[in-house]
């Protein structure tokens, strides 16, 4: 075995010794966890309006598509949601799900679990992927025959 084999392997066992506990167990979107408190949302979304769980972030603030943001409140409930809906002139506008699905599969892998279901007049996908502790929930929509849009992000206590 070479130095440089050597190296590479050692290298490799403490990416995957520092990802395997800890951070990796924990979900983070649009900079927040689970654990995000409004000091932590106020550092990072300056512009936004905070009111008691809600948060309705301004456009200079706006992180991966998220519009709006529901905070964890303690309890068995515990949650933080991220909403994609943008309000304009011309009524409500969501990104695309595929692009939104492309981003969290790049930080955090193939989701588990995929299902998919009717609710009134949307076809409903939800993608889960479990970690550690918690469950990250990306839900997406289509009215009609149009592509999926997402809708909103959650992370969730499992």
């Amino acid at each position: 075995m070479t130095v440089q084999s050597r190296v590479a392997g050692v290298f490799l066992l403490l990416v995957v010794s520092t990802t395997a506990a800890g951070a990796a167990d924990v979900f983070v979107v649009g900079g927040l966890s689970l654990n995000s408190t409004a000091d932590d949302v106020r550092r990072l979304y300056p512009h936004s309006l905070i009111k008691d769980h809600h948060v309705e972030v301004l456009d200079q603030d706006v992180r991966e598509n998220i519009w709006a943001i529901e905070l964890p409140r303690p309890g068995e409930s515990r949650r933080l949601r991220g909403f994609f809906e943008r309000l304009t002139e011309h009524g409500a506008t969501y990104p695309p799900c595929e692009q939104v699905l492309a981003s969290i599969q790049r930080k955090y892998g193939t989701p588990a679990n995929v299902q998919e279901f009717a609710e009134e007049q949307a076809w409903n996908r939800r993608h889960i992927w479990p970690r550690g502790g918690e469950v990250l929930t990306l839900l997406c929509f289509r009215l009609g025959r149009g592509a999926l849009s997402a809708s909103e992000i959650t992370i969730a206590p499992r």
